[in-house]
């Protein structure tokens, strides 16, 4: 039991450790197909949408 339970913690720290470095590798490519993306489908960002990614329902 306790080799599970230490499997699965190890499991969920790689998962953490490996954020900024899979951010660090693909951040910028994978940011800028975004917005081509955007761009191709016509959709209007603002900068709030980059530090908040929520959108408000419409009135």
């Amino acid at each position: 039991m306790n080799f599970c339970i230490t499997a699965v913690q190890l499991s969920v720290a790689a998962a953490f450790v490996s954020i900024p470095l899979v951010r660090s590798r693909f951040g910028a490519t994978a940011t800028e197909a975004a917005h081509a993306e955007l761009r191709r489908r016509n959709v209007r960002t603002s900068r709030h949408e980059a530090w908040a990614p929520v959108r408000s329902p419409p009135r």
